[in-house]
């Protein structure tokens, strides 16, 4: 064990880089030293077998992932308060911690070699710590005034990823009088020169060792709030920028849904513009964005051991029981799907297929076989395609609809659009942030754009671009789901289905399933149909009035 003297000495360096200061003294503070290693003592225990801990070496580890739950319990009950405000203290003082932890693993497994290692002599690697799991997660559109500062967990869908670059957080500055050097720490990424030499405290010019600067990863991304259905009427999806640094850089793609975790900030509007200045330092509008501390994507945050997202009733848990031994369960499915659409069995049971996929082929030298089915539902109008194609987009866990009439190329495959430093960065559309999951796309014979925009998007399940610089290939792993009325308003059982939608044979091609709809005239099934809109109807009405109705007490 080192002593609070020996402590001082050996965390000067990584004071340095933690806390971004060529000031250390703050090390032999009354208060700082003994919480330092009070936070080390907490993370101890988490080094137990059932800890978070517990599978990491901190030899090898540059990066931690620490879930709230457990820190918060060895915090304390008022943790979680603390920590959303003092968030930055926290972090740097946890990440000097789990170094002080890996220092004393480190001598205590060479005690006994033939060169120990030297007591006050340190791992110089940094160690990140990412906190995962905080609850309640922030809505996007609740990213206001009032959590600038403040730590906050938001989930999203990845509309834009721009290019990666290189962030200056340190920088050496060479005096012109003395030849002294001064070095200068940037820690939120703007550039402060020193106003005066560090050893001659001259004024006079200093010039950037450029060769000597330490650089990190940075780019921005731009997220959109999930459409869970909760947004109040008339109101457009919110977005925030998020800007991610070192290990956390690419670590999503356009179309990933992520849980970020991070700090809210503010910035000049006519900053973020990129416009400097005085005249530019002297706007009062600010803009939000937020400095991301964890990335977690949907499929990443499944596969977690630590984080259970689902949560059943003993009441749910029954009725899984009594449908997995059911012997007709994939009749029940058909029939619990979309109930306010009267009979279409077998188109139901056919969205159904498409909503379950198969299972796709990873065969060496052999063709690409697509496990995603492609439905499109003809027909006239009136029989409930569109609420069909609703009810699919709300089931699935990813899902997008969109509208043909509004829909555009871009808007459907990817967008190319330029930022505020004139760099190119790609936006998703529709089908890219639909990936692994269902694209729904209603007035399918009424799209303005390009239908050959779809044709490798369906087939190949990907949307390949090439523009301004930038040649990739994005995922579109997704399931088409289309409806289309026929051009002459009826269907014409005389003409083919392509004749009926004036489409080329091409994309026709790609559809696996092809439903045609159609209103025969036939007085019983009318009557039926009719006496089933007037049940659904007067159930809803008898189960508001139950809900309305105050108990009876008596």
């Amino acid at each position: 064990m080192l002593t609070r003297e020996e402590w001082s000495v050996a965390l000067a360096p990584l004071w340095k880089e933690y806390y971004m200061t060529d000031d250390d003294s703050d090390i032999n503070d009354a208060e700082m030293l003994p919480a330092l290693l009070g936070f080390k003592d907490m993370l101890s225990e988490s080094r137990k077998p059932d800890g978070f801990l517990a599978h990491y070496n901190l030899s090898d580890a540059d990066v931690v992932m620490v879930p709230c739950k457990q820190l918060f319990s060895l915090f304390g009950d008022d943790a979680y308060d603390c920590f959303v405000v003092g968030y930055d203290h926290y972090l740097r003082s946890l990440g000097l911690a789990l170094c002080m932890l890996r220092h004393e693993e480190e001598l205590d497994a060479s005690e006994y070699d033939i060169h120990p290692r030297p007591r006050l002599e340190m791992n110089a690697e940094k160690i990140n710590v990412r906190v995962v799991g905080l609850e309640p997660e922030t809505s996007i559109g609740d990213l206001k005034a009032h959590v600038v500062d403040h730590f906050v967990s938001v989930t999203g869908t990845v509309t834009r990823v721009n290019a990666i670059k290189p962030l200056v957080v340190q920088c050496e500055f060479l005096c012109e009088k003395c030849e002294g050097v001064t070095q200068r720490y940037f820690p939120d990424g703007k550039y402060d020169p020193p106003a005066a030499c560090g050893t001659c405290r001259s004024k006079s010019t200093l010039i950037p060792n450029r060769s000597a600067a330490k650089t990190v990863d940075f780019q921005k991304i731009k997220i959109q709030e999930v459409d869970n259905g909760d947004a109040a009427a008339g109101r457009i999806p919110r977005m925030v920028e998020v800007e991610l640094t070192e290990d956390l850089v690419d670590s999503c793609v356009p179309g990933s849904i992520v849980t970020i975790c991070g700090a809210v900030k503010a910035v000049n509007s006519e900053v973020h513009s990129g416009r400097f200045g005085k005249q530019a330092q002297a706007s009062s509008l600010y803009v939000l964005y937020i400095v991301a501390n964890s990335v977690v994507t949907l499929n990443q945050a499944e596969a977690s051991p630590t984080e259970d997202t689902n949560e059943f009733s003993d009441q749910d848990l029954d009725a899984i029981c009594k449908i997995a031994h059911d012997d007709h369960v994939f009749d029940r499915l058909v029939h619990s799907f979309c109930p306010g659409i009267y009979r279409n069995e077998l188109v139901k049971a056919g969205l159904l297929l498409a909503l379950f996929g198969g299972a796709q082929k990873k065969e060496d030298n052999a063709v690409f076989t697509r496990s995603d089915s492609h439905v499109l539902l003809v027909g006239d109008p009136g029989l409930g395609k569109s609420q069909m194609l609703r009810a699919v987009s709300m089931i699935t866990p990813r899902g997008v609809y969109v509208g043909g009439n509004t829909a555009t190329t871009t808007g459907l495959t990817v967008t190319m659009v330029k930022d505020s430093s004139g760099d190119y960065a790609l936006e998703a559309g529709a089908l890219v942030l639909a990936d692994q999951g269902v694209c729904c796309i209603d007035e399918f014979d009424k799209m303005a754009c390009d239908y050959q925009a779809l044709l490798e998007a369906m087939e190949q399940q990907s949307i390949s671009i090439a523009k301004a610089g930038i040649v990739c290939n994005l995922n579109a792993r997704t399931s088409v789901i289309a409806a289309a009325n026929p051009s002459g308003g009826h269907y014409n059982r005389s003409r083919s289905v392509s004749e009926n939608l004036k489409m080329k044979a091409a994309l026709l091609s790609r559809f696996d399933l092809i439903f045609v709809l159609l209103d025969r005239p036939d007085a019983s099934r009318d009557h039926m149909l009719s006496e089933h809109v007037m049940h659904n109807h007067l159930a809803n009405k008898h189960k508001r009035q139950r809900r309305d109705d105050p108990p009876n007490t008596a």
